[in-house]
């Protein structure tokens, strides 16, 4: 049995509070975590990309994001990863945490995160896509098709010139379907 008062107690409790410590911080799981770039736990339960200037919030729940984008006129980027996965953790670290990419995800998307192994909605919604490897991001248009699949880890400006094409294109779509509408 331990000595409580001895240095060999002392010791133990630092090892194992220095383990435990360690172990949050590789798992992202340290709720409260602030530095730019981790990931922490809301009050709602979304996950927080810290950033100095701007934070993204992200929905987990499919169908609240929908209609979020659809009061707002805004498209969905829904982030599909697994714990495992390395690269989705470097997309959440170094791009979505980049304040350019946080700016324009904040204007013109709803962004909803799902665990692609979750045993549910995340699950599920990957095994409908067919999604075949991680990070995958799906972005739906104003009408919820699906307008872009894209898969893997993309830098801050590989990110950002995809997200330009997608509202770049779906303006260009919209004003063809206002002619097409117009025509006899």
């Amino acid at each position: 049995m331990l000595e409580t008062q001895g240095t060999n107690y002392v010791a133990v409790r630092r090892m194992l509070l220095s383990a435990a410590m360690a172990a949050c911080l590789t798992s992202g799981n340290l709720t409260g975590w602030t530095k730019s770039g981790a990931r922490t736990q809301t009050a709602t339960g979304g996950i927080k990309i810290a950033s100095s200037e701007h934070k993204l919030v992200w929905k987990h729940v499919l169908q609240d994001g929908v209609n979020l984008a659809k009061k707002g006129h805004k498209f969905v980027l829904i982030d599909l990863y697994t714990d495992w996965c390395g690269w989705c953790k470097r997309l959440d670290r170094d791009t979505y945490s980049d304040s350019s990419v946080a700016a324009l995800l904040n204007k013109d998307f709803v962004c909803v995160k799902l665990d692609a192994e979750d045993g549910g909605e995340g699950q599920a919604f990957a095994k409908q896509h067919k999604v075949r490897g991680y990070p995958c991001i799906i972005v739906l248009g104003f009408n919820g098709k699906v307008r872009t699949t894209s898969y893997g880890y993309k830098n801050v400006q590989d990110f950002t010139e995809l997200l330009h094409g997608i509202v770049g294109r779906e303006a260009d779509d919209e004003s063809d379907q206002e002619a097409a509408d117009q025509q006899p």
